[in-house]
């Protein structure tokens, strides 16, 4: 608990003013150095492949962002977003097929699992998944800090998630009584998901006003409410494949906290998401 508490104090002032102060390429390249070991600790908890293996597949995902970075940059140049609409959407369809599979995941042989790489040490699937669970996260969160240089929006998509969780744990603490997914996360209750969303949209109610000058509506509510069911499934897939390979975490570069995959498993599907609804869904909310 200590290496946890000393972390965060050391960390979060280091975030803020990363967010704050970093713009254009020394951003990405943040965000790049950051890929490396998620991509990393990918490969770890769900292949567990040879050292070179680990290398060349962290190196060939940092490539692919930085070659994807480029070309939605052309794509902004001439106002095009087919490539956009192309990842995200990609993305966007990959997490809800993985919200149905979370139903039936097992970490027994020849479950359903398999059609999203779990257990299976020597398929391409687990290394597809990562680029499209990798990927356009990254992209996104470099295209929320590029539209909002001064790092509002970003705050603001953290908040959502960081408030979701705090009211999804003592909702979960004093009220939880259905599992959500027993078989994946016993501690999660559907009762802890409810308390997260009316956090978060209390949150998103107060703080859009003032931060992005985005006015209270339906579409606002409903968005944040998605936002949220999208960074629970982000956090079950990434426990999906931890269960299934032995482990607690994902790595332990973080002290306290256990990877980057550990901290940012909410935002790979949360962030895709906030970038469609936020900026390309009819200009944006």
């Amino acid at each position: 608990m200590n290496q946890r508490i000393i972390s965060s104090i050391v960390l979060a002032p280091l975030l803020i003013v990363a967010i704050i102060y970093l713009e254009g390429d020394n951003f990405t390249l943040l965000l790049a150095l950051l890929l490396l070991p998620a991509a990393w600790e990918w490969v770890g908890i769900s292949v567990q492949s040879r050292l070179w293996l680990r290398v060349a597949y962290s190196l060939m995902l940092t490539l692919i962002f930085y070659t994807a970075h480029y070309y939605l940059q052309v794509e902004y140049l001439l106002q095009m977003e087919y490539l956009q609409f192309a990842i995200f959407g990609i993305a966007l369809l990959w997490w809800l097929a993985a919200t149905l599979w979370l139903r039936y995941f097992s970490v027994d042989e020849g479950s359903p699992s398999i059609f999203f790489g779990v257990r299976a040490r020597r398929s391409p699937i687990p290394y597809l998944a990562g680029v499209v669970v990798l990927i356009p996260a990254w992209l996104a969160l470099d295209l929320i800090k590029q539209q909002s240089v001064d790092g509002s929006a970003l705050f603001f998509l953290l908040g959502i998630i960081w408030s979701a969780d705090i009211g999804a744990y003592f909702a979960g603490r004093r009220f939880g009584r259905r599992k959500l997914a027993p078989n994946v996360s016993p501690g999660k209750t559907v009762e802890g998901v409810v308390g997260g969303v009316m956090l978060a949209l209390i949150f998103a109610t107060v703080v859009a006003p003032l931060l992005l000058e985005i006015s209270i509506s339906s579409m606002l509510i409903i968005s944040v409410a998605a936002l949220v069911l999208f960074s629970v499934v982000g956090d079950l897939v990434e426990s999906c494949y931890k269960r299934s390979s032995g482990v607690k975490d994902s790595g332990s570069l973080i002290p306290g906290h256990g990877g980057i995959l550990d901290r940012v498993d909410s935002l790979t599907a949360a962030a895709p998401l906030f970038y469609l609804l936020f900026y390309m869904v009819d200009g944006g909310l």
